[in-house]
Formats: structure tokens, sequence, C-alpha cells
């Protein structure tokens, strides 16, 4: 989903610059059942029933962030709102999850991971879809992965110990030999 900058978070921005002051970090998320009807000028989402921390931050472009969070199983309701708090409080960002289904119902039975952008650049040809994760199968790639690295790993590994008992193995052959041409000379 798209976040779009409150009025709220565009004021802590431009105070930010004008006093020269750091903008508070990002901190979490607050997920919501709706009810809010102005998200833009908005600061405090209706409806909370979640907080979640962001768990990654990943630079996609200049001016590009995408944020993760996890909504633990504990936590259940209907995701149709989400905002992304400050460390001081301040309501930054909003979206609509899903707003074509009016949200999206979460089980307290699962984890539901949700992807964020935050961004400043042109999101015209931007396209948003939601599906559901199936976690089989993304624990299975991710063990692949593990596996192949752990793997190559330890080839380079065995390449090593082979390369210095074969160093070994020919001292060993040249001191016999020595030990042998001593023995028939002195014969």
């Amino acid at each position: 989903m798209r976040l779009d900058v409150t009025t709220a978070g565009f004021a802590a921005r431009q105070a930010a610059l004008q006093y020269g002051t750091p903008l508070s970090p990002l901190h979490r998320f607050e997920v919501s059942s709706g009810g809010t009807e102005d998200l833009t000028n908005a600061d405090r989402l209706s409806n909370v029933w979640a907080e979640v921390p962001i768990i990654s931050k990943e630079s996609k472009s200049a001016y590009t962030l995408e944020l993760t969070a996890n909504i633990p199983p504990e936590s259940a309701g209907q995701m149709v709102h989400v905002g992304l708090l400050l460390e001081d409080g301040t309501l930054y960002a909003t979206a609509t999850y899903s707003p074509e289904t009016e949200g999206i119902f979460v089980d307290a039975s699962t984890t539901f991971t949700f992807f964020a952008l935050l961004t400043e650049g042109n999101t015209d040809g931007l396209q948003v879809t939601y599906s559901a994760l199936d976690i089989d199968e993304t624990a299975t790639r991710i063990a692949d992965q593990a596996t192949a690295q752990i793997n190559a790993r330890t080839d380079a590994g065995m390449i090593e110990i082979l390369k210095h008992l074969s160093g070994l193995n020919r001292e060993i052959l040249t001191q016999q030999d020595k030990l042998n041409t001593l023995e028939t000379s002195h014969v």
C-alpha cells in the first residue's frame, strides 16, 4: 500500500527543516478498522485495534522507502486504515488498505505481514496488488537459500582442507624418501 503524508506529517517535516532539528524517527504503525473520514488532515486514526513496530526499512529509490510490519497473532480485526507514526507520536502518513475490498480481516490465528511504500516521487503508474502470502512456500524458499549458502561455504572450506592435506601428504612422502635414502646408504 502507498502511504500519503498527512498535514501533521508535512508540518513536522517543515518544522524540522525550518529550525534545523532532526525529524522524529519513523516508529510504528497503527491499524484501524476505519471510521476516519479525512485521512489527510487526521491527527489520529479512529478505531485503532493494533499498534505494531516497523520491522524493516528498505530504500527502494532516492524518494521511496519500503516499510514492513507484522500484526501478531494475538491481534485480530478489520484492517481498513493504516497510520505511520513518528517516535514523538505524530501521525506522519496514512493509507487505506485494499480500498477496493474495504480492507481485509486479519485473523487472530496467524501473523499478518504487510508492506507499505512511503514515497515522494510520482506514483501515477504505481499498481498495488494484495495477495495472501504462502508461509510454507516462503519458509521452504528461505531454507533452500540458507542450505545453498551453507553448502557453498562448506565446499569452500573442504577445498582448503584438502589443499592443506595434499601439501602435508607431499611433505610426508618427501620425508619418507629421505628416510629411505638414509637407511639405504647406511646398510
